[in-house]
């Protein structure tokens, strides 16, 4: 491990990953809560980044470490051989993307020599992998998807089932990489940790609930979800959480609406403290899944991403998420009213949440990013 006490055994980590409404700001967060652990090991964290005009500033404010913006490119050179899925996400082309972040390194005092490069981007794929090599020891791609090539040295999908990973990667692999695959790998942040671990104390009527669909939420869920809940008795204590640009006011006439109460939270810091003081959620089934499973949260999931599938798989398979397949009033009513309406049935999924997440996760990854 890095000897904390001895600043010259500090070893630097690049992270590349970008964000916007389309983007959404997870890559970003599951980036920063990655850096956090790394910079505990005693390593140096950079990050760098795109602007886009719809990004929202808090969240570069959560990386721990330096940030840098790279320039827009206004004559791309293209990439030899087909693009990925995603290419529209970069702006640019592989090659000129990674000849900007090579200038980045070249730039900065000491020439930033890299143990390691975290990449979190559907853009980029096994051609911009190969073009970093020279530039640091180790790559490691977080990823949940696995529709292109890939050359990296670890592999980290925290939403797909282990089993299925080990048969969805090999294909797309261009080395012999480790795959770190499930929730067991899961991003969190420590504060999810140590809130976990007070016992939740369950209410005799639970209509406390936790509305969250994502940063950026691009598709309306909120507001839809809200919606959803017109009428439903008795009325409900809502808890709902919307990235920055998000029409707070629109939130609170439609809960008042519907007869409930709401406290509508933006950005939220403090995930770990709102989930402890809620009895259900309603969430997109991205990375919230996990924290919301290791805080004992049960939780109706609604999927309009296809990476969201496997997220729910696993949740639902578990026991500690039920499915939303479509978030119309009568979908959302009925599944929120089976699981309000049997506190048998909510302590059971709560146990199983926290029995598929641990929230140890970043600290099994930080720790094999510090072992040579």
């Amino acid at each position: 491990m890095v000897d904390r006490d001895h600043p010259g055994d500090r070893r630097n980590v690049l992270f590349r990953a970008d964000g916007s409404a389309q983007i959404g700001t997870g890559h970003l967060v599951r980036c920063a809560t990655l850096a956090s652990e790394l910079v505990d090991r005693g390593m140096e964290v950079h990050l760098a980044y795109r602007p886009r005009p719809d990004l929202p500033r808090w969240a570069l404010d959560r990386f721990p470490g330096t940030v840098h913006q790279l320039p827009a490119v206004s004559t791309p050179v293209p990439d030899e051989g087909s693009p990925v899925s995603h290419a529209a996400w970069l702006e640019t082309s592989q090659r000129d993307d990674a000849m900007l972040v090579e200038a980045l390194i070249d730039e900065t005092p000491g020439g930033l020599p890299l143990d390691w490069i975290v990449v979190d981007h559907y853009g980029l794929d096994a051609r911009w992998h190969r073009a970093m090599r020279s530039r640091c020891r180790r790559i490691l791609a977080i990823d949940d998807l696995a529709d292109r090539p890939l050359d990296v040295d670890i592999l980290l999908d925290q939403n797909r089932d282990p089993g299925v990973a080990e048969v969805d990667y090999p294909p797309v692999m261009r080395n012999s990489g480790r795959i770190l695959a499930g929730p067991k790998w899961a991003l969190l942040k420590p504060g999810f940790r140590a809130k976990a671990e007070r016992p939740r104390t369950p209410r005799p009527i639970p209509r406390r609930v936790l509305v969250v669909m994502g940063g950026s939420d691009p598709r309306g869920l909120t507001e839809r979800v809200i919606g959803a809940l017109d009428g439903v008795t008795p009325s409900l204590e809502l808890s709902v959480v919307l990235g920055d640009g998000r029409p707070s006011d629109q939130i609170r006439e439609l809960a008042a609406a519907g007869g409930h109460a709401v406290d509508v939270r933006i950005a939220e810091p403090d995930m770990p403290t709102l989930m402890s003081n809620v009895d259900v959620a309603i969430s997109a089934a991205g990375s919230t899944v996990w924290e919301l499973c290791c805080m004992g949260v049960p939780m109706a999931l609604i999927a309009e991403e296809v990476n969201q599938a496997a997220v729910v798989v696993q949740a639902v398979h578990s026991g500690a998420a039920m499915h939303v397949a479509s978030p119309g009033g009568d979908e959302i009513r009925g599944v929120l009213g089976t699981m309000l309406g049997d506190p048998g049935r909510l302590a059971t999924m709560a146990a199983a949440g926290q029995s598929l997440v641990d929230g140890q996760g970043t600290v099994r990854v930080g720790e094999m990013m510090v072992t040579p």
